[in-house]
């Protein structure tokens, strides 16, 4: 029976041991090693640093630290603002759209008759007035007062108004009738250039004895007493007016009447009350 074949060494590792190497050797050579790898660890870690730091002026690199110290920022305490004194707006007193009457004036004081607005020297129908103090302004145009009826009880018939009295003053051929109306205000009951019949809806009184006299007032177009109808019709142009059995009349709140004679022409112009209901 052959003899066991006995193995034989691995030749490095009996080379290893025949140099001597113990087991301590071995233990230290192992650890040496991780020594190694750790330096070159640490090496290609500062690498890393050097390479991602910003140099400084003088060539060295600069690494920002975590614990710089941030100054605390202290806040101003807030002004506390005082409460509104301005009053709430209403709703109710703002209006999304407003509309403004608009009110047509007679023109100013001057010696003329406006047909447009149915006045004579700025007054029209139904217009409150100083008596006095208008009289003295038509007197400074046209002279003196020629004849005043005085205050007068206003008539039965016919009763177109609730006032108690009248007045009606002519310089010449213009007569101006005023009435105190139940307000106690007095009013412009009527105005005639001419012939007084042209309106005929307010007192008269009695007539004044007849006189040369005559005041020459026009209208803004020139026409007076005496001016033909073609003549009238021609001044009047595009304003609308009606001619109809021997007048001429220019419709509007208030309308101004002309009354013409058998040939034509103008023999009265005036205004005044335009209805007679009764009281």
């Amino acid at each position: 029976m052959p003899s066991p074949r006995v193995p034989r060494p691995y030749l490095p590792l009996a080379r290893y041991y025949q140099s001597g190497c113990t087991s301590g050797n071995i233990r230290r050579t192992v650890i040496g090693r991780f020594v190694l790898l750790a330096g070159l660890l640490l090496v290609a870690a500062c690498g890393d640093n050097e390479s991602n730091s910003s140099p400084s002026p003088s060539g060295e690199s600069i690494v920002a630290e975590s614990s710089a110290t941030v100054p605390s920022i202290t806040s101003a305490p807030a002004t506390p603002v005082p409460p509104s004194t301005a009053s709430p707006v209403s709703s109710a007193a703002i209006s999304p759209s407003t509309t403004v009457a608009t009110t047509i004036e007679p023109p100013p004081f001057d010696p003329v008759i406006d047909t447009a607005y149915a006045a004579v020297f700025g007054k029209q129908y139904a217009d409150v007035i100083e008596v006095e103090s208008f009289a003295s302004d038509v007197s400074a145009s046209l002279g003196e007062i020629t004849w005043d009826t005085g205050w007068q009880s206003t008539p039965p018939e016919p009763r177109c108004t609730s006032s108690e009295s009248y007045r009606t003053l002519w310089w010449g051929d213009l007569r101006l009738t005023f009435e105190i109306a139940p307000d106690e205000q007095t009013i412009l009951a009527a105005w005639s250039l001419g012939d007084p019949s042209v309106s005929p809806l307010a007192p008269l009184g009695p007539l004044p004895p007849p006189i040369e006299r005559t005041s020459g007032l026009t209208t803004t177009e020139g026409i007076g007493i005496g001016t033909s109808l073609d003549d009238l019709t021609a001044a009047l142009g595009q304003t609308q007016h009606y001619v109809s059995d021997g007048r001429v009349d220019i419709p509007g709140a208030l309308v101004t009447t002309f009354l013409l004679d058998p040939d034509e022409h103008v023999t009265a112009i005036g205004s005044g009350r335009t209805e007679c209901h009764g009281i």
